[in-house]
């Protein structure tokens, strides 16, 4: 535990402080409070309890793993738990949200993880600046962050906002190219600091991290596909007496496979079944 409160640099000094500042801010706010406290409610009553778990449990067994192979070790504590946090729990929405067809699927979680690699390295960064420009420059990194999300968001339903997300994608590269050349500067000047042991290995968990999820990912992904299209059968079926054949049926011939699972609701929603024979003719056309 010493070694982990010994290893808090400036940046999560700052992170800890605005992280402060917000929840007082949000928790001295009636009405912001009783919504805060509702949603750890839901949250807490919902399925994603079991979803965090599988997540939490998928987690210890990786670095467990880590461990047996004399990779893993107390120091990187702090590193695993910002992994947990941004690969493993935020990832579950990003999974739950762009499980379109198999490509596009494994490309946005892929590209999603490098993002989130990315913030990481920054959030863990070797070479951190003094405490008040992190205090300045963490704010503004998030906010920025915000603002580009919020902006690329609006775009996919109205083109005028593809102005506004390049100029904060420009902002975004040009505060980026400013943290990289201190970095650049910083490796330069004390280049022994990256190649010890400890941190090259905090350089290197993210990146394992990254490629362990993203399986478990797909799968909480397609899971839910499921979740969503199965209760739908009941209004796609015209004979409701082989909806849990049609289930079987369906799983069977998709497994694992969301461009079939796709093609299957698409012919389920345009043609019309009675039967099983006609469902069975339409999963062997598939």
């Amino acid at each position: 535990m010493n070694q982990f409160l010994s290893g808090i640099d400036n940046r999560e000094t700052a992170l800890i402080i605005w992280a402060s500042i917000v929840i007082i801010w949000l928790l001295s706010i009636n009405d912001q409070r009783a919504n805060i406290f509702d949603i750890l409610k839901n949250l807490f009553a919902s399925k994603l309890t079991y979803v965090f778990a599988l997540i939490t449990g998928y987690t210890g067994l990786i670095y467990y793993i880590l461990h047996r192979v004399n990779f893993w070790e107390i120091g990187l504590l702090k590193e695993g738990l910002i992994c947990l946090v941004t690969i493993g729990l935020w990832g579950v929405g990003t999974a739950v949200s762009k499980v379109k067809t198999l490509e596009q699927s494994l490309k946005s979680m892929a590209m999603d993880s490098i993002k989130v690699v990315i913030l990481i390295q920054f959030l863990t960064g070797f070479y951190v600046m003094s405490l008040p420009l992190e205090l300045i420059i963490i704010p503004i990194a998030f906010i920025l962050g915000g603002l580009q999300a919020v902006s690329s968001w609006k775009e996919e339903t109205d083109s005028k906002f593809s102005l506004t997300t390049k100029l904060f994608n420009w902002m975004i590269s040009i505060l980026g190219l400013g943290i990289l050349g201190y970095i650049i500067k910083q490796f330069i000047n004390r280049p022994d600091e990256l190649l010890i042991m400890l941190n090259l290995k905090e350089l290197i968990l993210p990146i394992i991290m990254t490629v362990t999820y993203i399986p478990l990912l797909y799968l909480i992904g397609i899971y839910t596909s499921y979740e969503s299209f199965f209760p739908r059968l009941k209004y796609l079926l015209r004979n409701k007496s082989f909806i849990s054949y049609a289930k079987i049926k369906i799983f069977l011939k998709c497994n694992l496979n969301i461009d079939t699972l796709n093609k299957v609701q698409k012919e389920l929603v345009i043609k019309d079944i009675y039967t099983i024979e006609e469902l069975n003719r339409l999963l062997k056309k598939i």
